[in-house]
């Protein structure tokens, strides 16, 4: 989905990504300092769900880059309880782990549902788009291609004219690649991120945030208008 700039509300922008919520192996997989037991995974959960709170204010925009939780150990009731009470208005784009319909994930308070986003020339999807393999050992393009269903127009075949990506799905590692687009990765557990959401502010990114911010108020327009 293609989006473009009109009017730009005032609230940081913040982008965020696999919180593997309820998921006991990212806690090896990614060393995140808790104990492998099922009181580590809640307190795992209750300390990046902690980090948000406390990063967030409610009038501010965020981005979820997918894999929300891990659904195996959490059912939708739960879900729907944890991510309504979370401060923020609220999009999705749904990541490898993100398998229920997209209707559910609109009553966990998002405002979108998404396969990707695009704003100017930033490409956001959960995938880094690489035609390397991932940790697993995967293609991240087959990936890749499963949630999104075109491959014509994007940077070269696959995002257009787009020069920036920013993307989850990578955890712990960077993507360096030569192919001249810069990547931001906004998982929460890599290093610089810091376990919370990542601020993408007006002043360094001012095309991103006030794209951001119109494709917001659409939505919220369009949600007010439904209601009445």
């Amino acid at each position: 989905m293609r989006v473009t700039a009109d009017k730009v509300t005032e609230s940081r922008l913040f982008i965020t990504s696999d919180l593997h919520l309820g998921h006991k192996a990212i806690i090896q997989y990614c060393n995140r300092p808790f104990d492998f037991t099922d009181k580590g995974i809640e307190e795992c959960d209750d300390f990046l769900l902690e980090q948000y709170r406390n990063t967030v204010n409610e009038n501010d925009m965020v981005i979820f880059l997918g894999d929300l939780t891990f659904k195996k150990n959490h059912k939708g009731q739960k879900m729907t309880e944890i991510f309504t009470k979370l401060p923020g208005r609220k999009v999705l784009i749904k990541g490898n782990h993100d398998w229920y319909k997209d209707s559910f994930y609109r009553k966990c308070g998002f405002l979108s549902v998404n396969r990707y986003l695009i704003f100017g020339n930033y490409f956001l999807c959960h995938f880094p788009v690489t035609g390397k393999p991932d940790y697993h050992g995967r293609l991240m393009d087959e990936e890749y291609c499963k949630f999104v269903k075109a491959t014509c127009g994007f940077i070269g075949e696959k995002t257009g004219s787009c020069t920036v990506i920013i993307h989850g799905h990578t955890h712990t590692q960077s993507v360096d690649e030569d192919d001249g687009i810069t990547r931001y990765n906004c998982c929460v557990d890599y290093k610089p991120n810091n376990y919370a959401p990542v601020e993408f502010t007006k002043e360094m990114f001012p095309e991103l945030y006030t794209e951001v911010a119109a494709y917001f108020q659409t939505l919220e327009t369009k949600q007010t208008e439904g209601q009445n």
